[in-house]
């Protein structure tokens, strides 16, 4: 179980660096984060759930700002050394939020049903756009080489967007899990995931032509 949550985590951060510009595939960002809900899904052990959101953030920051340690090296002259322990404090800072996302996830057992997961996506919005942070950026923002999907925005700014594809995946994740024991629970998850995304895919559409117009 342990060695598998690892892969989950691996897998998740893998996903979350090729999803950001930098990696190329935007598109990525609707299932980055499912290899670690459906491990939440598996666990009723709020410390692991915490320690597993928070070990799956600090990684995914780290490989999307290994950059910014060269940099800072060079504008303030200080050597590399001293500045990488200090970019991974900031990177284990804006981890927090998403490790407690993530304890929510599993102490209210949010990983069984469709309004479960929109609970839990609702909670992780909360948490990462309401709240201050040192490095502000998050999945929504890898889908701006994909204008389609970002028109939604000016309902909701950026948390809006955010909300959408941890919905879509919570809700993918969700019913994967519930598939083996519930399979109601299942399809209305994979129903409604679909819908959701579908839905934020014609809004961006439809905008897109008025704009053209």
């Amino acid at each position: 179980s342990q060695f598998l949550d690892f892969l989950s985590v691996i897998l998740t951060v893998f996903l979350f660096y090729l999803a950001f510009p930098s990696g190329g595939y935007g598109l990525l960002s609707w299932v980055a984060i499912i290899p670690i809900i459906i491990s939440l899904n598996r666990t009723t052990d709020t410390r692991n759930a915490f320690m597993l959101g928070l070990l799956a953030a600090t990684l995914g920051w780290m490989c999307s700002i290994w950059w910014a340690a060269g940099g800072i090296s060079r504008i303030t002259d200080t050597s590399i050394n001293l500045i990488i322990p200090i970019v991974f404090i900031f990177c284990l800072i804006s981890a927090l939020p998403y490790a407690l996302g993530c304890w929510c996830h599993v102490k209210f057992k949010l990983g069984r049903s469709a309004s479960g997961a929109l609970i839990s996506a609702s909670i992780f919005t909360a948490l990462v756009n309401f709240i201050p942070h040192i490095l502000p950026g998050n999945l929504a923002h890898a889908l701006y080489l994909q204008p389609l999907f970002i028109q939604v925005a000016d309902l909701g700014g950026v948390a809006i967007v955010f909300f959408i594809i941890h919905a879509v995946s919570i809700l993918t994740a969700n019913g994967y899990t519930a598939s083996s024991n519930n399979k109601k629970s299942a399809f209305s998850c994979f129903v409604l995931s679909i819908v959701i995304f579908l839905s934020n895919s014609l809004y961006g559409n439809n905008r897109i032509n008025n704009i053209d117009e």
